[in-house]
């Protein structure tokens, strides 16, 4: 999963990971004993299932299900490219590619990205399909506020992961 999600971003997004920067995953083997470090670390966060910090290169989480763990270090791997070549990327933008990459499926040397179910529903229930929204509320949201504006739907997440699909994989986005 991880060398796919590499060569895509290079591939679209012409970014390039260093080879020569490694990053840690630290699994740990509890959900309690997960949460105890993750408040010393990284306390802002709540309910989180893992985390990437970017000061040490590490990504965290606790020892779940193969296809959740699966799903969360794809998420958290892509963080990390989003961060490697040191400039700023935009938390919609950081978001929207976590979420697009976590929904990966690889198979032998290919690998196809679906749309994820779950978001659209989300999308739909807030009535996106018959009432576009404003999109500059997501785009040009600072970091605490995008947070901020999820609500108990990640409606955040939902909104930047649709704007991410759709330049990625539309023909329309692609365009552009």
């Amino acid at each position: 999963h991880v060398r796919k999600i590499f060569a895509i971003y290079k591939q679209a997004l012409e970014i390039d990971y260093p080879q020569s920067r490694e990053f840690r995953i630290v699994i740990y083997g509890s959900e309690t004993e997960y949460r105890r470090y993750q408040r010393q670390v990284a306390p802002v966060l709540e309910n989180s299932a893992g985390f990437y910090n970017s000061r040490n290169n590490q990504i965290t989480t606790w020892g779940m299900a193969d296809s959740h763990l699966l799903k969360l270090i794809t998420h958290e791997v892509s963080h990390a490219i989003s961060a490697s070549h040191g400039r700023f990327v935009p938390t919609w933008l950081n978001e929207g590619l976590a979420e697009y990459f976590e929904q990966i499926e690889v198979a032998g040397l290919g690998a196809r990205i679906p749309v994820a179910d779950y978001w659209l529903k989300v999308l739909r229930r807030r009535g996106w399909a018959e009432q576009p929204p404003d999109l500059s509320r997501v785009l040009d949201a600072q970091h605490r506020d995008w947070y901020a504006a999820n609500g108990p739907d990640s409606l955040s997440y939902a909104a930047s992961w649709s704007l991410v699909w759709y330049l990625m994989d539309s023909r329309q986005g692609r365009i552009l």
